[in-house]
């Protein structure tokens, strides 16, 4: 009896090891990681364990869970698993009703393991054959050949459990194009917030965006580009829903571009996720690894007003900053891909934060990725080549709060360069404040506004009723000037982008004032009047 219960034991133990590098395997999947995470959740929250045992702990529940099923399924295909076959072990059963029998012996063998080693141990009680009415066949000696070989599976098993995560990550690994030693952190936000008033020329104009969470100017000669506002609009069931799009259009060779904003990436999540991957991550990273797992509301975007514009939502600070571009820089998007390791071998969390972010930013090994400043703030960019012309993603580092934005630049051969003029001209003195609430007050002049006044207000859920008559003015003039401008030139490629950014804006004004009541009827005739007058070319209308 001593002897089957240690061939038990050993069987055991070797088919764990098997399951490690299934459960990495397994990690790959989205749906296994998210599962994984909200067990650590749980844990953490029901089970009072030190934090050592608390990154370890999910993981053997896993690979139990994993070890359950693969005992089922070896005792239903074959009567035994690989463990027990290395040791001679089988069940005495056979014929169907046997291997069901055999499934029900698994289940308290695994389940009941613990107690039913110790009953089996003292000759008392077997647990498994009281459930299942089977048992094993008695083997007589432990053969040394078996248990030697059965060390050498489990040597190359656990081999294997080292060298999967770095395979993978080499398989997946895609080459980052940045000069690694001048990552700085920007503190440009103290001095900014500090500045009241900005004296400019005459020949600047000043815009914010409280949606993109961007402040920047542009020089008068320097607008080769035209910005419209535009909606994608897409059904939900029975709802017409939209997203706001930016539009650009070059001026010379009217060639298109977008800006889309897909909205705030929880990059605190990933993080969490990557952490429970990385035991030694609470030493490697040990101010931003407090911070993940801060009890600080960061879902929740709790922030406190210092004035009416100004919200601060719980900013990381300079260390964490740092932090944060090391762990994303470092983790394996490197032209070093092995570089990872130097911070310990527990991959399977860096391997989980780039699977997250390599979906999020639709990186293959056809991108080109990219560590660019635009302004304050450093962003990783995927760089896209596509047949009809250029696509990247942004997301900016050192903040909990990042945006993920779209570029897209089509209809010309120089994509890329048109692109790259529009980033200058635009983003070269771009402050960004993703930390924020908002900076930007609504204009108390008409003459004030920019076209990022109308994206903000027509995609807010309640518009000011103080603000709706200044609105109504600046967004009628706005287009009927573009109209008449570009009626004037009689430009037939750019005036299609202008009919779509004026017919679209003036959908959502029409979807806006049904529901909410919140423009005039005045309003919704002028905007009705402009788009049939541009349609039809009525040069009377603008004054031609």
């Amino acid at each position: 009896m001593a002897t089957n219960n240690l061939l038990r034991a050993l069987a055991a133990i070797f088919d764990f090891i098997l399951c490690i590098p299934l459960h990495l395997l397994l990690g790959q999947n989205e749906v296994y990681r998210e599962w994984s995470l909200g067990l650590f959740d749980f844990l953490s929250v029901h089970v009072n364990l030190p934090w050592s045992v608390l990154t370890i702990f999910p993981a053997i529940i896993c690979i139990f869970i994993i070890l359950v099923f693969y005992r089922l399924f070896c005792q239903l295909i074959f009567n035994r698993s690989f463990g027990q076959a290395l040791l001679g072990l089988e069940l005495n059963v056979s014929g169907i009703k046997g291997r069901m029998l055999g499934l029900l012996y698994v289940l308290a063998s695994v389940i009941l393991w613990p107690i039913n080693l110790v009953l089996e141990s003292l000759d008392l009680f077997s647990l498994s054959k009281f459930f299942s009415g089977v048992e094993q066949k008695e083997v007589d000696e432990i053969s040394t050949a078996r248990v030697l070989l059965m060390i050498t599976f489990s040597i190359l098993f656990i081999a294997i459990s080292i060298a999967l995560p770095v395979t993978l990550q080499l398989k997946q690994s895609v080459v980052v194009y940045d000069d690694r030693d001048s990552i700085k952190v920007s503190s440009q936000i103290d001095e900014i917030l500090k500045q009241k008033k900005v004296i400019a020329d005459e020949q600047t104009i000043f815009f914010t965006s409280n949606r993109m969470k961007l402040m920047s100017s542009m020089r008068l000669d320097d607008q080769r580009f035209i910005v419209l506002p535009d909606f994608d609009f897409y059904k939900v069931k029975k709802s017409i829903k939209f997203e706001p799009v930016i539009q650009i259009v070059e001026s010379e060779t009217n060639s298109k571009g977008t800006i889309k904003i897909h909205g705030t990436v929880d990059i605190m999540k990933m993080l969490k996720s990557a952490f429970v991957g990385d035991p030694l991550s609470s030493l490697v990273y040990e101010k931003l690894h407090g911070e993940v797992f801060s009890k600080k509301p960061y879902g929740q975007k709790v922030w406190s007003r210092d004035d009416s514009t100004i919200g601060v939502m719980h900013p990381l600070v300079v260390e964490d900053k740092i932090e944060l571009l090391k762990y994303i820089l470092e983790f394996d998007m490197l032209k070093r891909p092995l570089q990872s390791i130097s911070n310990g071998p527990f991959t399977s969390g860096r391997l989980s934060l780039r699977a997250h972010i390599r979906k999020l930013m639709k990186m293959d090994q056809s991108s080109k990725v990219l560590i660019e400043t635009h302004g304050n703030y450093k962003f990783l960019v995927s760089r896209i080549l596509e047949p009809k012309g250029i696509r990247e993603y942004w997301l900016p580092l050192g903040t909990r709060y990042p945006l993920l934005l779209e570029f897209e630049w089509q209809g010309n051969n120089n994509a890329q360069g048109f692109l790259e003029e529009f980033k200058l001209a635009f983003f070269k003195n771009a402050f960004w404040f993703f930390d924020y609430q908002s900076l930007g007050r609504f204009p108390e002049l008409e003459a004030d506004m920019t076209v990022f006044n109308i994206f903000d207000e027509l995609t807010t859920r309640e518009i000011d009723v103080n603000k709706v008559d200044l609105l109504e003015e600046y967004i009628y003039r706005f287009f009927y000037n573009t109209c008449r401008a570009e009626l004037f030139l009689n430009g037939a490629q750019r005036r299609g982008y202008i009919k779509r950014s004026l017919e679209r804006t003036s959908k959502i004004i029409t979807m806006r004032g049904q529901y909410r009541k919140t423009f005039s009827s005045f309003f919704l005739g002028q905007m009705e009047s402009l788009v049939k007058a541009y349609t039809n070319k009525d040069r009377k209308y603008f004054n031609l």
